[in-house]
């Protein structure tokens, strides 16, 4: 974006850093871009300015431009926010490595600040590190227990490697302090439905059902637990409404439908799709 000329009369810094923030959080990024281009022009230093300036840069997908602000930015606040940043600018650039330094350094800040530890163990799962990504989820919940998202990422790694009661502790640790978190339910649900618990899977489905209704996996999940238990026609409507919210995941209704050991026996695959149309149609 070719950059306006600075139009700050003295004084104004402070109104036009308000007004950044707030064309960050309505998510107009270019719009907080220049604002914060404009502050530094007549004031280069000012702090709060790089940072916007770096963030509305990563959030435009730029990360390659925002690593100057965010880098000026974290030489002067030593802020782990501003690090965390700095190193999501770094990852979306290509360099990993220089990530994950400032991510490391981020970490050792007191009073420690969560998101790094979620995007360190993030980028160590994505770089085959989940072994490291593990460790360092659950450093950070040693320092901050109640953080859900923590947690939540450490269940879904846990599953990744098939634990399952370890993934159902770390679910259920999330739950403690967000009763309500979608992603948490989902996944303890999926935990238990691999421990063969289906009665307690269905109730955790219908569960996370009541906080978000179209959620079309949890149907599809709790129409696999109802079969399971030999529910048929509850189970049916379930993976109908599944289609219903989500035509394309039909496919993978439809295998469900016929997979089970406990669910109808279907001559042909057509007539199993005839039924979960009807019962699409019927929701």
């Amino acid at each position: 974006m070719k950059s306006k000329p600075s139009r700050l009369p003295p004084g104004a810094i402070e109104q036009a850093l308000q007004s950044a923030a707030l064309a960050l959080q309505a998510n107009r990024m270019a719009e907080a871009e220049w604002i914060a281009a404009d502050i530094l022009k007549a004031a280069p230093q000012e702090l709060r300015a790089l940072q916007l300036l770096g963030t509305a840069l990563l959030a435009q997908g730029r990360g390659k431009d925002a690593i100057a602000p965010l880098e000026q930015a974290a030489r002067r606040g030593h802020d782990p926010a501003v690090e965390t940043q700095l190193a999501l600018a770094l990852k979306q650039a290509g360099r990993a490595e220089d990530a994950l330094e400032r991510l490391r350094r981020a970490i050792k800040r007191r009073p420690p600040f969560p998101p790094a530890f979620f995007e360190l163990a993030s980028l160590l799962a994505s770089l085959g590190g989940a072994d490291a990504a593990i460790d360092v989820l659950n450093q950070g919940l040693t320092l901050t227990p109640n953080v859900a998202e923590l947690s939540v990422q450490l269940g879904f790694l846990h599953s990744g490697r098939n634990e399952h009661a370890k993934a159902r502790a770390a679910f259920t640790h999330a739950l403690a302090s967000a009763p309500r978190h979608v992603d948490a339910l989902y996944g303890l649900a999926r935990a238990v439905q691999a421990e063969r618990d289906y009665a307690q899977a269905v109730e955790i489905y219908r569960r996370l059902l009541t906080v978000q209704p179209n959620e079309a996996a949890a149907h599809i999940g709790l129409g696999v637990c109802l079969l399971e238990r030999g529910d048929k026609d509850a189970a049916l409507k379930a993976l109908g409404t599944a289609v219903r919210i989500a035509p394309r995941m039909q496919g993978q209704a439809l295998t469900a439908l016929t997979a089970s050991g406990r669910g109808r026996f279907w001559l042909r695959v057509s007539d199993a799709e005839r039924a979960l149309k009807n019962a699409a149609a019927k929701i």
